[in-house]
């Protein structure tokens, strides 16, 4: 899965880029991931998406610590003057872990911990519209499929995705 991911980060790196064909903002997906997102355009048809993000806490014996990491191609179905019309294929890794003291039975700390750990993957298809609202500003909404299995129990859901986005292209 991380490779999958970092061959597409570097194919999206290693291209060319000139002026107004990337991309960067904020996306939420069902799809290709949340957080931070960084898009680059390939060619007049293609474009590839990476998005993540990464926090954590610390309180008085819990910790807690979630990272996703995502990436979306996709392809222009129709384009105007403003608007652009696409379809995708996103896949995202989500991996989130807490750890807690943990307490015997009458309440009294054990001075052992429990972990839990979820980790997920997705994987999805749709179509998207994007509008520019400004010179270099864009939103986009995406709907469609997606398959989300558990890597924890192996359980699987599938389902109706979304996402949407803000972002500033130059």
């Amino acid at each position: 899965m991380y490779k999958l991911i970092i061959a597409f980060l570097t194919l999206a790196l290693s291209c060319t880029a000139q002026a107004n064909e990337q991309t960067f903002g904020f996306s939420a997906s069902t799809f290709s991931g949340s957080g931070f997102s960084y898009k680059r355009k390939l060619d007049e048809n293609y474009q590839v998406k990476a998005s993540g993000f990464m926090f954590g806490s610390k309180t008085s014996g819990s910790e807690s610590f979630s990272y996703n990491l995502g990436c979306e191609a996709q392809r222009n179905l129709h384009q105007a003057n403003l608007t652009r019309f696409y379809g995708l294929l996103g896949l995202s890794y989500w991996d989130d872990k807490t750890t807690s003291p943990a307490y015997d039975s009458l309440g009294n700390l054990t001075g052992q911990s429990m972990v839990s750990r979820t980790r997920e993957m997705q994987l999805g298809t749709g179509i998207g519209v994007e509008v520019t609202l400004l010179e270099n500003i864009s939103i986009n909404a995406d709907a469609g499929f997606k398959y989300q299995k558990s890597l924890n129990n192996g359980d699987y859901q599938v389902g109706f995705g979304l996402g949407a986005g803000l972002g500033y292209t130059f």
